[in-house]
């Protein structure tokens, strides 16, 4: 029975640690994103124009 507990403990734990890091990459991702467009819209005015249309927010 101990082990059991503990088994599903761990495995709660790894699903927190695992969930945790899902929500870090995607804050990351979307940071880099926004960064991307901002650099984008600076280096040609034409690609952000198109942005809507190739990469729809």
């Amino acid at each position: 029975m101990k082990e059991l507990k503990w088994k599903k403990d761990s495995t709660l734990e790894e699903l927190k640690q695992g969930e945790q890091t899902l929500k870090h990459v995607r804050y990351t991702f979307e940071v880099k994103r926004q960064e991307f467009f901002r650099f984008m819209a600076q280096s040609s005015p034409y690609a952000m124009q198109e942005k809507d249309f190739i990469f729809p927010v």
